[in-house]
């Protein structure tokens, strides 16, 4: 099961203090997505991973953990309307400006993970423009990540969903069509990935359903 408390928590940027809800424990049972979205419990605790001041706006895993961004930046309206983009739920907004913050902040890859968990919330609203749309800004993301990040076999396997779940068919089989690593697992859900992106398939498949048992 997934326990959580509520403490007092002074934002790190406008000083206010407001009480948030906290994660103290949760559990997966379960093979993940292949985009390693955690199954039950802890699938259910997204609403948990992120922290909103109700006075200044900040997004953060943790408000009280300080970042370089201003006053000004969270009350322009790019940030207020997150980029123009209506989202059909709000935990998915609360996630993306976590992405915009990130991104301010300089930390590429920590907002790569955000941009992700919005699209997560998307699917769960049904918000399927809006999901598309933020896996279509991972891809791009992606590519001006450092170096280590872009040979990872791990987040290699898992750009392979987030771009065929965007409908980069034809990117994905070109991308992956020689992919190779010392990870049979990896391997496996990779050459699945591309089979389904043959068959212009966007549904959504679990790790397992891609390993050979």
């Amino acid at each position: 099961m997934s326990t959580f408390r509520k403490q007092a928590c002074k934002c790190a940027i406008c000083d206010n203090e407001s009480e948030v809800t906290v994660l103290t424990s949760t559990n997966s049972f379960g093979s993940p997505d292949l985009d390693l979205r955690p199954a039950e419990m802890k699938r259910s605790t997204m609403w948990l991973w992120v922290q909103k001041c109700p006075y200044c706006g900040f997004v953060h895993s943790m408000i009280s953990s300080p970042l370089s961004v201003t006053k000004e930046f969270l009350s322009s309206e790019e940030y207020l309307s997150c980029e123009g983009i209506q989202f059909k739920r709000e935990l998915a907004d609360i996630f993306y400006k976590h992405y915009m913050v990130l991104m301010h902040c300089g930390r590429s890859y920590d907002a790569y993970s955000a941009l992700l968990h919005a699209a997560w919330a998307c699917d769960d609203a049904n918000d399927k423009e809006n999901a598309i749309l933020l896996r279509s800004k991972m891809v791009d993301l992606f590519d001006t990540l450092p170096i280590s990040w872009k040979k990872n076999i791990n987040w290699l396997a898992q750009l392979a969903d987030v771009m065929r779940r965007c409908g980069k068919f034809d990117e994905l089989i070109e991308r992956f069509a020689d992919f190779n690593s010392n990870d049979d697992i990896v391997n496996q859900v990779v050459a699945f990935q591309v089979e389904l992106a043959k068959n212009k398939d966007t549904g959504v498949y679990r790790v397992s359903d891609a390993v050979k048992k």
